[in-house]
């Protein structure tokens, strides 16, 4: 799905972040508030912060120095209906930025997935570089919600 136009800010998170594993859990619970705060089911909210979660381990861990910032902005635009996210590292000398989304590695590869993974869960995913870092701009359109089913057929008995 490609979807048009920049999200103009309604609500969001724009965050700075140590460039170590525990910011992560920071940056998911920006992402997952920006959304529920949209009024965004779980089922959206999940899968942006399943993403959100695989870029800031992907430039925690290849992209960034001992003691670099990772920065993180989610913003929704107006309405709701899409929601970007967006992860920048500032690089790490001799690593070069990743290009589109490679092949899937190996099985036996403890490695070489989060790329795949925001791919699938992502409606639009671009990865780019932005100084001598990475840039992944992930975006979502919200879900349609699930149709409820009509309030007699929830109390039928089925026989």
């Amino acid at each position: 799905m490609h979807i048009r136009g920049t999200p103009r800010r309604t609500g969001g998170a724009h965050l700075h972040l140590a460039a170590e594993a525990g910011a992560i859990a920071t940056g998911r619970e920006a992402v997952r508030e920006t959304l529920r705060e949209a009024g965004w089911a779980t089922e959206g909210v999940e899968l942006a912060v399943l993403a959100a979660d695989e870029a800031l381990a992907n430039a925690i861990e290849h992209g960034s120095p001992p003691g670099a910032t990772v920065e993180i902005a989610t913003t929704v635009a107006a309405g709701g209906a899409v929601a970007e996210v967006v992860v920048t590292d500032r690089g790490r000398p001799g690593v070069r930025a990743p290009v589109g989304v490679p092949a899937a590695p190996p099985p036996s590869s403890d490695h070489g997935r989060g790329l795949i993974i925001m791919s699938a869960l992502a409606d639009e995913l671009e990865v780019g570089r932005a100084g001598r870092g990475t840039r992944v701009r992930l975006r979502f359109a919200r879900p349609a919600p699930l149709a409820t089913p009509p309030r007699d057929a929830a109390d039928a008995v089925i026989a």
